[in-house]
């Protein structure tokens, strides 16, 4: 998808997964209901679980939430998620979190 234009496209439940999307054109592309994408989607790999970072949302396996909920999610709610989550996420939170936060304000 390098240099593809994506104005307008529908992409969810897209697997995105080794797309390279740099120098794609998405504005006005949505993932799902409304999730925006003004950017190529960040990608972290190798993980238990490919997690994909977009402007708004963090998708980690099938969780898909905002940066601010995943955030503030507590160690009850991350537990519910799937048996190995919160171990998952204990592990690897703060790393998840600098990335979204530094990507999605990057060119802001």
């Amino acid at each position: 998808l390098y240099g593809a234009n994506l104005y307008g496209a529908y992409l969810y439940g897209a697997n995105l997964y080794g797309a390279n999307l740099y120098g794609a054109y998405l504005y006005g592309a949505n993932y799902g209901e409304g999730i925006p994408l003004t950017k190529p989607p960040l990608q972290l790999i190798g993980l238990k679980w490919p997690i994909l970072i977009m402007d708004t949302h963090i998708k980690i396996g099938c969780e898909l939430h905002l940066t601010s909920e995943w955030d503030d999610f507590k160690n009850s709610r991350i537990a519910l998620m799937e048996p190995n989550a919160l171990t998952f996420w204990n592990s690897y939170k703060d790393l998840i979190l600098l990335a979204a936060k530094r990507h999605q304000t990057k060119g802001a």
